[in-house]
């Protein structure tokens, strides 16, 4: 009998097992990257308001801590590193939609996540979320903190997306 034919039933297997496999395994990359990839970006100077996926978004603010500084010291920043921190109004229209927030290096080949940190302690800001609230009915303010490398020197760009409104995404500049 020959080695294949006695073998058949486990090298089906392997063929339906191994594709499988993998494709489970980069399933969730797959989507990942096809969202930092693909898609325009609509440029946005601060303090320019812009309607995007359902609301208007304004960039207010925009700071930046070193680490060697006073603040970055009482902040416990690791050396080598800036907070950068950001408050977006944002403004729901008929639906206040949910968002996600990167901050992407000028070349656009760096990202960084929102920290989700205690929000830090910016003048004249009270009563800031940490994220964009799907329930909220009113004009309400949003502060994204990023740790960062001192590198990137405050030239980074705050990229902000709208599920429903994907591809697009905002690209508002410092």
């Amino acid at each position: 009998m020959n080695w294949a034919l006695r073998n058949r039933w486990w090298l089906l297997a392997l063929a339906v097992l191994v594709p499988a496999t993998i494709v489970a395994a980069l399933w969730p990359r797959w989507f990942e990257y096809q969202d930092r990839v693909a898609g325009p970006t609509r440029p946005v100077a601060i303090g320019d308001s812009v309607e995007y996926g359902g609301a208007t978004f304004t960039l207010e603010q925009w700071s930046v801590v070193l680490s060697t500084s006073p603040e970055g010291e009482e902040l416990d920043l690791p050396v080598g590193t800036q907070r950068v921190s950001t408050v977006v109004s944002v403004e729901p229209g008929e639906a206040s939609p949910g968002c996600l927030a990167e901050l992407v290096d000028p070349d656009g080949n760096r990202r960084w996540r929102d920290d989700f940190e205690p929000l830090p302690d910016l003048p004249g800001i009270s009563d800031a979320l940490a994220n964009c609230d799907e329930e909220a009915t009113g004009p309400y303010l949003v502060v994204f903190s990023f740790t960062v490398p001192d590198d990137l020197g405050g030239s980074g760009e705050l990229e902000l997306a709208v599920p429903d409104a994907l591809p697009l995404r905002l690209r508002f500049l410092p």
